[in-house]
């Protein structure tokens, strides 16, 4: 079990909020793990895991631009925004021998900096993203849908409904997660998702693994969208055998 630490972080885009554990000794050697939460949420999601991580890591749980204890600026909430703050924060605090952790909104975001920048393991945990989420429905039905996503988003404490109506408004045709885009990523690619998830469709998770070259897939058994919090030892397991492959 490991105790974390809270700190600040400014970008250009905004001050980012983070929890952390770091190892008592400094090496090179060391992995850094940073996890992205879900649209919505915030570093606290993570809280499971991070007592359920073995302490040989350095731990990195953010609020995303516009989440939890982070800046919300009123701009654009674009995935590119996101991936850019990612990158200053990265940049910021010199990490390396980097591995990155994204939970549905956030794999979105994680597979993203994984097409454009290096890192030694990426892990999508029911990620979003996929170019055919939004495919197979009607534009009544795409806003009826995003109508039920930010009602059920603002009942979570501390979001700020210009964020995530701005999130939902955004045009996502140029972000979506391709083929081709997916192809991009060379980095081992780790896929969980969870057996009952309700939110994003399980099948995608064969989707992405036929995209990333260098992927395999985990699929937990019983949990739903959430498997970080409600099977997090079982989570957590998968995830340190996967960094220490990696």
């Amino acid at each position: 079990m490991v105790e974390l630490k809270e700190s600040y972080i400014k970008t250009s885009k905004g001050g980012i909020f983070y929890r952390y554990y770091k190892l008592d000794i400094e090496d090179k050697e060391n992995k850094n793990i940073i996890f992205l939460h879900g649209l919505g949420a915030s570093s606290k999601v993570w809280s499971r895991v991070a007592s359920a991580m073995p302490p040989k890591y350095n731990l990195y749980f953010i609020d995303l631009l516009g989440h939890g204890n982070s800046d919300a600026p009123i701009i654009d909430y674009n995935i590119n925004v996101q991936v850019d703050v990612l990158k200053e924060f990265v940049d910021n605090l010199e990490l390396s021998n980097l591995y990155i952790v994204g939970h549905s909104y956030g794999g979105w975001i994680a597979a993203t900096y994984a097409i454009n920048f290096n890192l030694n393991a990426l892990v999508l945990e029911d990620s979003a993203g996929l170019d055919i989420d939004f495919n197979s429905t009607s534009p009544k039905e795409a806003l009826a849908m995003k109508e039920k996503m930010f009602y059920q988003i603002m009942k979570i404490d501390g979001n700020r409904s210009y964020v995530i109506k701005n999130i939902l408004d955004s045009e996502f045709s140029k972000e979506w997660l391709t083929q081709e885009s997916l192809s991009e990523i060379q980095t081992p690619t780790l896929i969980i998702w969870g057996e009952n998830d309700k939110i994003i469709n399980p099948e995608y998770a064969a989707v992405f693994n036929a995209r990333i070259k260098n992927s395999k897939i985990k699929i937990i058994k019983g949990a739903g969208h959430n498997a970080h919090y409600t099977n997090s030892k079982e989570f957590s397991e998968i995830l340190n055998e996967f960094i220490d492959e990696n």
